[in-house]
């Protein structure tokens, strides 16, 4: 409720004071009840803010989404940069964006569904990269990463690069498959080239599958594709994909099909690429 109270304030440029809602039990069955959200306006006589939201209520999901996809706080907590401010404070304790925003993707894929299961959506979140790192991060069993390049720089207002990501991953016994689409060239210019190659190394020993692919796929990222609950391929909206601190940037699309997620992954398990066992200097290249 509070999410859609929101992303209508902002979207629609409502004073907050201006609409409120409430929680409202229906009954669905014999024993069984479901919580309604009702809108209203919070002026004496209405000012038409509730028919507004109506006729605009995608612009106003989308808004509402692009708020709880927030980064300054984890998915199981809230802050006043989503859901909080000083009229639900004694709601505070309780308040959790992250299944909020997904209940509100679904809804936005709902709502904009071409009955075709298998089209992605856009990804809405005010920073890209932020929201690609940490949505990795919270990889449960799987992820398939296929980059154009690595770099160590991290995304504006995260403390780790994506090396750093991954590698946490392992240690929590995730299975990681990092497919480069071009060979790593080091050179002596570049001295950050041979941190990412000694880092990579070390993945390696801890359980990293990498290796080199002979082409470029369009989806880009499967995580954990046989989770029902988890289940996600994103692809870039262009067509670069390096893993630094601008990943994501131009634009993101996802699917949370379970099937569709799964096929997604054998498709890209299915193409061919030079495994990596191990990195080593030959004539400027790592092999």
């Amino acid at each position: 409720m509070y999410a859609f109270i929101q992303g209508a304030s902002q979207a629609l440029q409502i004073e907050r004071r201006d609409i409120d809602g409430v929680l409202f039990p229906k009954q669905m069955g014999k024993n069984t009840w479901m919580q309604t959200i009702v809108l209203f306006d919070d002026v004496p006589g209405g000012a038409g803010h509730v028919r507004q939201i109506r006729e605009e209520i995608i612009k106003v999901i989308r808004e509402a989404l692009r708020i709880v996809n927030c980064v300054d706080c984890a998915p199981d907590s809230s802050c006043y940069h989503c859901l909080r401010d000083y009229s639900n404070q004694y709601d505070h304790h309780i308040l959790r964006r992250g299944p909020v925003a997904i209940f509100l993707e679904g809804l936005l894929a709902s709502l904009m569904s071409t009955g075709d299961p298998s089209q992605p959506n856009p990804v809405v979140a005010l920073n890209y990269p932020r929201w690609l790192m940490q949505t990795v991060g919270r990889t449960h069993h799987k992820v398939i990463m296929i980059a154009d390049g690595i770099g160590l720089t991290p995304p504006s207002g995260e403390f780790f690069h994506w090396l750093d990501i991954l590698n946490h991953l392992l240690k929590r016994d995730v299975q990681v498959t990092l497919r480069l689409t071009k060979p790593f060239i080091v050179t002596l210019e570049k001295p950050e080239t041979l941190s990412i190659g000694r880092y990579l190394q070390l993945m390696i020993e801890n359980g990293l599958q990498l290796d080199i692919l002979n082409n470029t796929p369009e989806w880009r990222l499967v995580i954990d594709p046989d989770s029902v609950d988890s289940a996600r391929a994103i692809k870039p909206t262009n067509d670069a994909f390096y893993l630094d601190n601008l990943c994501g940037e131009g634009g993101l699309e996802t699917i949370t099909s379970t099937s569709w997620v799964s096929q997604i992954s054998q498709d890209l398990e299915q193409i061919q690429g030079k495994k990596i066992k191990r990195i080593f200097l030959l004539q400027g290249m790592f092999r």
